[in-house]
Formats: C-alpha cells, structure tokens, sequence
C-alpha cells in the first residue's frame, strides 16, 4: 500500500498538494482545487503509513497487531 499511495502521490497529487510540516495542503497554483474532504483523507493515509510502514527498508512494522472484528447488524441498518 505504501509504495502504491507514495507512487500516485509523486506521479499525480505532487503538483497539486505541498507538505507544510507534518500536513498535506492544496497547492494554490496547481491548476486544479482538491477538495477540503480529498485533503483530509489524504493526510490520514500519510498518517497510518507513517504508523504501519515506519521503516520502508522492511516494509510492515514488526511489533504492531492490527485486529478486526465482526459486528452483527451494526446501528440496526439490516432487517432479515
């Protein structure tokens, strides 16, 4: 996932987004406005591979667990 997202970042959202410090930010003069919600997204992806791919060199951090769970008919939105 890392290489993917840091991929499309280099060849497509460069020109469009700069880093300022640790956030991602539209960049004025890059032709085409990215949307408030698109941003934020983007900054929470660089986030959590941050967290998970914190040396590259190895790929996937040791040491940390990510878990999933089930959840039946979450908030009540299925009738069966």
């Amino acid at each position: 996932m890392k290489a993917m997202k840091w991929t499309f970042y280099s060849e497509t959202l460069q020109p469009l987004m700069t880093k300022q410090g640790s956030q991602y930010g539209a960049n004025p003069a890059g032709g085409i406005q990215l949307i408030p919600a698109f941003v934020s997204f983007f900054n929470k992806a660089a986030r959590f591979s941050e967290a998970v791919y914190r040396d590259s060199r190895h790929g996937l951090e040791t040491g940390r667990k990510v878990r999933g769970f089930y959840v039946d008919n979450p908030w009540g939105l299925f009738q069966g």
